[in-house]
């Protein structure tokens, strides 16, 4: 190890408390992008592979003879398999009132070895049941039901006493509820009696093609004697799981904090790196004296800040790392997902690794060309004398004392009271920034789209036509009702993408297949601009969508629509946006673009009316009671339930004011640490003209006052600056349409002021009495 380089190692390391406290700054403003990137990249595979374990890779819904199993479990492709009957019927209680319900089993359910179901069911005895928690509207626990199936195959069954005695946290892979889960021997009679299943998954051993699985599907359930509605291809098919939008927002709005958290670390070292150079010119003039070189310098002070800056990085990981798999473990202790801690791995973007080294090597080069251009203009024969005690004082001056004394102060060195000027407007942007981006979140317009919303799906050889299920809807208390397509099941209903200058993007695709009351627009949210589809290719697109793909009324682009293993291309032109600002992007195309309505199973019923819970209720009865599976909800329920994801992303992008007040008080106490030998002699100084404690205390909040009001313009121009973008970066979730700055920040930076004034005050009588004990 050269000379040179042991100085800058044996510099470094002279000051303990300020090497601490820049490691730590760096640390602590690089950890919160390692927390966000490592739960982001491992909960979005837990709930991709939880999903695909819980529902299969290959699922068909229809119905499935019982003898699939037999056959099942000789099949070299298939790993795991399971059978969920879903029986419409009917419960009476002991009063004698009636409730339509769906009776639900699957063995998966009370199997150890795997996680087919979607959930663990406790164990039950026979004549007790749970209570499936999605949909379960009127029922409860603690309700005795006699309960009768609607449809077997085997005559008229002895009807089912049970007793729900709880819930299940889960739900099944169709639009089906409320649902009753019976116990293992309850179940195996529901199954013979019915005869099979109703859905039945399969777990691969190996990834197979779509146009080879679904095919070689379809055939063994047709050798069984079985009927298909859909098969449902997990791989592709799976385009929106649940939750996504909520982890994707999440950790986006963490990473930017973070950015701006690592910007304002930046800021302060690279000030602290300049002060260094003032405070050690006799060190570094010497240097130069012996003929050392600028390439030299540069090396010195690369081994000085690479030191502390990279030693920061490490610490930045390690701890971002520990508080990620504290934070995924202590979202996944709820008891619905702690199926999920057997899928769950940890992963460590190589990314987010790429990206901090970056961002700590731009701060490292930063400090090293400004220390040494600072150098380079640096005399050392003036540098040498101690500028900082070159006070204008003047005895005439018309101004208060303290102001007189604090101007003075601030002026000797300039550049050090604008650089505090600069760390006060960034801090105080960074402590408010979380606030900020938070309450803009919560305040997000969402346009009401509809009153209720029923889902149903036609099961083979169980429910009627749909027809049916439409002439027997009382749509009389409706306002306007109509009848649709969504991408709900992918490329079972339809799977849509638009090409927007060659980049392909998934879109969640409506189409109104017809309008039952009333005109088919009179449920979508509101039109922002242009008209809803008229001709055979015009689409409408969501506000969201527009932002996000950058797309306007007049626009012409390519719609590629997936349907049973069939591909078709379209050029398509946008004619209209509508106010939909929330997650997934979604677009409206015509009715010849959509499947022919006989080849659908699933349908979404869009309602508008006064009367949302009572006409929601009758929709899904009616539904069930004519052997559909159905689930209805109305705008309530899903306003509360978006308005809750909002809060939950509000929350988490909140409690990052821990990080961002660590980062504060780091940076400023390694700018006070560095600053502290000027800050010795200015003390001395005033000890001379005979100031006391109080004095300058006074003295010290003028000052900081002083900083402060030349702060204000700055930091809200900083923090609007910040918040602004930092809502752009997360409205390609979430469209946010009004960024919300809270007035307290105002606040804050008078506050600092006083809170300065009292440490500054404080130490100078430390010094003071220290100075007094050596006396004595």
């Amino acid at each position: 190890m050269s000379t040179l380089v042991k100085a800058a190692f044996r510099s470094s390391l002279r000051n303990v408390a300020e090497f601490i406290a820049i490691v730590a700054l760096i640390a602590f403003s690089l950890s919160l992008y390692i927390t966000a990137s490592v739960t982001y990249a491992s909960t979005s595979n837990l709930f991709k592979n939880y999903l695909r374990e819980s529902y299969g890779d290959v699922l068909v819904v229809g119905y499935i003879p019982k003898e699939m199993d037999n056959l099942a479990s000789h099949l070299s492709w298939v790993k795991d398999y399971a059978g969920f009957a879903v029986v419409p019927g009917y419960g009476v209680t002991k009063s004698g009132k009636t409730y339509p319900l769906l009776l639900g089993y699957t063995d998966a359910a009370y199997r150890n070895n795997t996680l087919l179901g979607g959930f663990k069911a406790k164990p039950l005895k026979e004549g007790q049941a749970l209570l499936l928690r999605q949909g379960s509207s009127f029922l409860h626990p603690g309700m005795h039901l006699t309960i009768y199936l609607a449809i077997t195959v085997s005559g008229a069954p002895t009807p089912f006493n049970e007793t729900i005695v709880g819930y299940a946290e889960g739900g099944l892979p169709l639009p089906a509820g409320p649902v009753v889960f019976l116990s293992p021997p309850d179940g195996r009679r529901l199954v013979n009696d019915f005869g099979g299943y109703t859905v039945y998954s399969f777990i691969l051993k190996k990834e197979l093609p779509e146009n080879k699985v679904v095919p070689l599907v379809e055939r063994i359930v047709k050798e069984v004697g079985g009927y298909i509605g859909f098969v449902y291809y997990t791989k592709k098919d799976l385009i929106y799981y649940p939750g996504q939008d909520v982890i994707a927002e999440s950790s986006n709005a963490l990473k930017y904090v973070s950015l701006v958290s690592w910007l304002v670390a930046t800021v302060i070292i690279v000030i602290i790196s300049i002060i260094y150079i003032e405070k050690n010119i006799k060190e570094l003039g010497t240097l130069r004296v012996i003929g050392t070189t600028k390439g030299d310098l540069a090396k010195y002070l690369l081994v000085l800040w690479g030191l502390r800056i990279y030693l920061g990085l490490i610490a930045a990981i390690v701890v971002g790392y520990v508080v990620a798999i504290y934070a995924i473990h202590s979202v996944l202790s709820h008891p619905r997902l702690q199926p999920l801690l057997m899928f769950l791995h940890i992963v460590v973007p190589a990314k987010a690794v790429i990206t901090l080294l970056g961002l700590s090597t731009a701060t490292l080069i930063l400090s090293v060309v400004i220390s040494l251009a600072v150098l380079s203009r640096l005399r050392i024969s003036e540098a040498l004398t101690f500028y900082g005690l070159k006070l204008r004082i003047k005895e005439e001056s018309s101004l208060p004392f303290s102001l007189m004394l604090a101007v003075s102060e601030l002026r000797s060195v300039l550049w050090r009271s604008l650089a505090t000027v600069l760390i006060v407007a960034l801090t105080v942007s960074l402590l408010v920034l979380p606030f900020a981006i938070g309450d803009s979140l919560t305040s997000i317009h969402v346009a009401k789209g509809f009153d209720v919303k029923v889902t149903f799906l036609i099961i083979p050889r169980i429910s009627p036509p749909l027809q049916t299920a439409l002439s027997t809807l009382d749509f009389h208390k409706a306002t306007s009702a109509s009848l649709w397509l969504e991408s709900l099941y992918g490329s079972v209903g339809m799977r849509s993408e638009i090409d927007v200058n060659g980049k392909i993007h998934n879109v969640y695709t409506y189409s109104c297949l017809m309008a039952l009351k009333g005109s088919c627009w009179e449920a979508m949210p509101p039109l922002l601009k242009g008209h809803w589809p008229r001709g055979d290719h015009e689409i409408a697109i969501s506000l969201l969508a527009s932002k996000l793909f950058n797309l306007k009324v007049g626009d012409v682009i390519t719609l590629y629509r997936h349907y049973r293993n069939k591909d078709f291309v379209d050029k398509v032109k946008v004619v209209g946006i509508y106010d939909e600002t929330v997650y997934p992007p979604s677009i409206v195309i015509p009715r010849n673009l959509a499947p022919p309505i006989n080849t659908l199973k699933v349908f979404v019923i869009r309602v508008t009316t006064q009367h949302p819970d009572a006409l929601a209720l009758d929709f899904q009865n009616t539904l069930i009671s004519e052997g559909y599976a159905a689930v209805s909800m109305t705008w309530k329920a899903y306003a509360k339930e978006l308005s809750n994801s909002l809060k939950f992303i509000a929350t988490s992008v909140k409690n990052t004011i821990f990080n961002s007040f660590v980062v504060v008080a780091l940076g400023s106490t390694a700018f006070a640490l560095s600053d502290v030998s000027t800050r010795k002699k200015l003390l001395a100084l005033f000890k001379a003209i005979g100031l006391t404690t109080k004095d300058y205390f006074v003295t010290t909040v003028t000052k900081w006052y002083v900083i402060a009001i030349v702060a204000i313009p700055l930091t809200t121009l900083m923090l609007i600056s910040f918040a602004d973008y930092g809502c752009y970066l997360l409205s390609k979730i979430y469209y946010i349409q009004q960024v919300k700055i809270p007035l307290w920040y105002l606040a804050l930076i008078v506050i600092i002021p006083i809170a300065i004034g009292f440490v500054v005050a404080g130490y100078y009588r430390f010094a003071e009495y220290r100075e007094e004990l050596k006396t004595n």
